[in-house]
């Protein structure tokens, strides 16, 4: 079983999906999300189905959109029935495949160059109307409650891939048959891009730590069992552990930052936030990161020691 979900944000569109397939027993790893790579057109497609009838279609809209550069919505729905078109007539017939299979899911999600960004669902030879945030393969009660819940069409693309990071997780965590690595595809104005594999488990890492805080949080915020003075204490611990838990995870972002030819198509520290390095005399590493643009002094974390002929090279 697949769990694809794409929804819009505040500058473009975040498609996040699993990458298991089962058949029968045996399971591997399969890529459902595909972009127009080079920035050609900003277009990504997820696909749920069996792969003799996804591939094709992907293939032809991928193609086809990149020829044609859709300038507008009702362009790219044109584009979008052709290739179902082209794939029901001239691809289908020829399939090896049960009738029950043959009703792939797609979401489509673009950004044409005279209209805003759009998602359109595609079920069989149905292409759907254009949504703000869609489910397909495990549209589950609970998978669209969670959605629902977290979206928010203003949400920063930042926030964006955190939650599309958490959606796949906890349907790898309660529906049969979704698993593997996550992965993430982009869609802005510049072009769709995919988001690299190490960002992705380290967000997944990073609920790990974070969730068991805030569930005790959630649960004695109403409680009016507990005293104001054990509750204020808890919000201090609370405070505490989760400023820590966040500066850790802004060392490791602002020590990839650093490092030449790193590249991310959107923010990942606060726009006007600096990173600064320096060495001491011992070799250890201080990266200074602002936490907001105006403050006068940078907080700072000391990172590690610079390699020495001693130590074991950074792998």
């Amino acid at each position: 079983m697949t769990y694809i979900n794409a929804f819009r944000c505040k500058s473009g569109i975040v498609m996040s999906a699993d990458t298991q397939e089962t058949i029968g027993d045996a399971k591997s790893y399969v890529e459902k999300l595909v972009i127009i790579e080079n920035r050609e057109f900003p277009l990504a497609v997820g696909g749920a189905g069996v792969g003799d009838i996804v591939d094709p279609f992907v293939q032809d809209i991928i193609e086809r959109t990149r020829r044609s550069k859709p300038s507008t919505k009702a362009q790219l729905q044109e584009a979008i029935r052709a290739t179902i078109k082209e794939v029901y007539e001239k691809d289908m017939p020829f399939l090896v495949v049960k009738k029950q299979h043959r009703t792939p899911q797609f979401l489509i999600a673009a950004k044409t160059t005279n209209d805003e960004f759009c998602i359109f669902p595609v079920v069989g030879r149905r292409l759907y109307g254009e949504q703000k945030s869609c489910i397909i393969g495990y549209p589950s009660a609970q998978n669209h409650a969670l959605l629902k819940r977290l979206h928010r069409d203003e949400m920063l693309m930042q926030e964006g891939v955190i939650l599309a990071t958490y959606l796949v997780s906890q349907s790898k965590k309660f529906d049969d048959g979704v698993g593997g690595e996550t992965s993430i595809a982009l869609v802005l104005e510049t072009g769709a891009w995919l988001e690299p594999s190490d960002e992705i488990s380290d967000v997944e890492s990073r609920f790990n730590a974070f969730l068991p805080h805030v569930d005790r949080l959630l649960l004695a915020a109403p409680n009016v069992g507990l005293t104001e003075t054990q509750f204020g204490k808890l919000l201090r611990e609370f405070e505490e552990t989760i400023s820590a838990l966040r500066f850790q995870h802004k060392k490791r972002i602002a020590d990839r930052i650093l490092k030449p030819g790193v590249y991310w198509p959107y923010e990942k520290l606060p726009i006007g936030c600096r990173t600064i390095e320096s060495t001491n005399d011992n070799g250890i590493r201080t990266m200074f990161i602002y936490n907001d643009p105006n403050d006068p002094e940078p907080s700072s974390q000391q990172v590690m020691p610079s390699a020495s002929k001693e130590s074991e090279p950074e792998p």
